[in-house]
């Protein structure tokens, strides 16, 4: 068999599995422009935002009354004599980080299998469905899923009969459109409808060409929750560890808007992340955390492998509660190399993006791309999330509480490793089928 030797730089297959770092940055809260300060009671809120107009802020501000934040560019409250009724009222304070999808340049080999029929890319549809059954029970009929993300192809052939668009906002600065200039969010809606056939989507942009802010997926958080959707899926996520000053304001911002969506009975689903972590000594060993997948008020999910054992690059610990199959570069890939796509999935890309090299050489069609990570496991969660209040509603007569909904995807997992909830693959697989069947 000849092998192809190839150099694929910034490869989007890559890049789409992995979940959004921040840059990083050896600035201090006192010389960052951009301040974030956090309110103990949202009943002092106004008169916290009337003096950063006054004596902070040097531009416009941005306030999230719900949770009480408030973001500025200007002076730094240190080492300022703040009004005792102002310092008083002040919870945490310091500087979001900016969120960044980081790449891996690498050369692959590709191992000649190349023309095999993509269909077979779709083996995680058939182990997540039970080989399809769940379809004959539940699709997603009135559920809407918050995709908070990078936007949205929204005339995508395979999606477009999906998307919600009454709602939905872009929340990156001087860019009010929806378009998914990185791919990363069409790519996550694909795997959305692929379990939940008939469930809306309704995207909120974070994510512009290369990076975002905390700040405006934040406030995503908190639009989706009052525009009354079910689900929230969050395939993104930071690393914060700047300055303690910092990494307090950030968890607990993420914190805030978290328990604010679950106040309004939304299910709120992230993405572990892709550096094979143990998220339980993240902070001891390397100073940091992952958010928001990690944060206990959330379902947050790993990746597996098609042979059901831990994807390599899969972050995990007590803090995940379920995987998802995603498949990797091949099972034999970190020993010799080679790539095997048939362990990649398959799911949508922009349809006015060109395709990326490995998926031109593997002949995937146009407004499609061969993946794999943690960004496209969590969705399968949100999907089977909204099949279950879906289901539920049919049965019941009214929507399951957050709580409910978990217990009916704990109800569903397949348990791999030892028994019960382990710190590799939680609660275990998630089985949208399983999971419907024991909605009684």
């Amino acid at each position: 068999m000849i092998k192809k030797i190839i150099s694929i730089i910034c490869l989007f297959t890559i890049i789409i599995g992995l979940t959004v770092f921040p840059s990083v940055s050896s600035a201090t809260a006192e010389t960052d422009d951009i301040h974030t300060l956090l309110i103990k009671d949202t009943k002092n809120f106004e008169d916290i935002v009337t003096y950063v107009k006054g004596h902070l802020a040097e531009g416009p501000i941005q306030e999230v009354k719900e949770i009480g934040l408030i973001s500025y560019e200007g002076k730094s409250i240190n080492n300022i004599n703040l009004p005792d009724v102002i310092s008083s009222a002040i919870e945490e304070q310091g500087s979001l980080p900016k969120t960044k999808v980081e790449t891996d340049n690498e050369d692959f080999q590709l191992d000649g299998i190349l023309k095999e029929d993509f269909a077979k890319n779709n083996w995680y549809i058939q182990d997540v469905t039970h080989n399809f059954d769940s379809f004959n029970i539940e699709t997603g009929d009135n559920v809407k899923i918050a995709l908070i993300d990078s936007g949205l192809d929204v005339n995508h052939p395979y999606l477009k009969d999906n998307i919600d668009l009454q709602k939905a906002r872009s929340f990156v600065e001087g860019d009010k459109n929806l378009n998914d200039e990185f791919g990363h969010g069409t790519s996550v809606a694909g795997v959305i409808k692929s379990i939940a056939p008939h469930i809306k989507i309704v995207p909120y942009k974070v994510i512009g060409k290369t990076d975002g802010e905390s700040l405006w997926t934040i406030q995503a958080i908190i639009q989706a929750a009052n525009d009354g959707t079910d689900v929230i899926n969050l395939s993104l996520g930071t690393y914060k560890s700047k300055t303690l000053q910092d990494e307090k304001v950030t968890i607990k911002a993420y914190k805030k808007a978290i328990q604010y969506a679950k106040s309004k009975g939304i299910t709120v689903v992230a993405s572990s992340g892709n550096d094979h972590y143990n998220l339980d000594l993240l902070k001891q060993n390397e100073k940091k955390y992952h958010l928001p997948g990690g944060l206990p008020q959330l379902i947050t999910v790993g990746s597996s492998m098609k042979d059901d054992t831990l994807a390599p690059y899969s972050n995990f610990g007590k803090k995940v509660d379920f995987i998802a199959p995603t498949g990797y570069l091949g099972k034999n890939y970190d020993k010799t190399g080679e790539i095997d796509i048939r362990d990649f999935i398959i799911t949508t890309f922009p349809t006015n993006k060109e395709n990326t090299a490995l998926d031109k050489l593997a002949e995937i069609p146009n407004g499609y791309t061969l993946s794999f990570g943690t960004s496209l496991a969590a969705p399968q969660v949100s999907a089977t999330a909204a099949l279950i209040i879906a289901k539920y509603q049919d049965v019941h007569q009214k929507k399951p509480n957050e709580a409910q909904v978990s217990n009916y995807l704990k109800r569903g997992a397949i348990d791999l490793g030892p028994k019960g909830k382990d710190i590799y693959f939680g609660y275990g697989k998630i089985n949208a089928y399983n999971s419907l069947l024991s909605i009684k």
